[in-house]
């Protein structure tokens, strides 16, 4: 199973004094074609968090997860 995420740019975007990014994610070839957005703080924006936090918000076991794709 891949995750595929979308770069929502929020250039200005502050919440409680940190700063986040603001991704779209969604399960590969899944029926529900709909992304989810998922906010990550900069300070956390490894791999393993973004993999975490996508799991959790998907509902996916991340033993699952082939890989984490950026959609074009």
């Amino acid at each position: 199973m891949s995750v595929i995420l979308d770069r929502n740019v929020q250039s200005n975007y502050l919440l409680s004094t940190e700063e986040k990014i603001v991704l779209k994610a969604r399960i590969a070839e899944s029926l529900d074609p709909d992304f989810i957005e998922i906010e990550v703080p900069l300070k956390d924006l490894t791999y393993e968090n973004v993999c975490r936090i996508c799991c959790e918000e998907l509902e996916v076991s991340p033993k699952h997860v082939l890989k984490l794709r950026k959609a074009s």
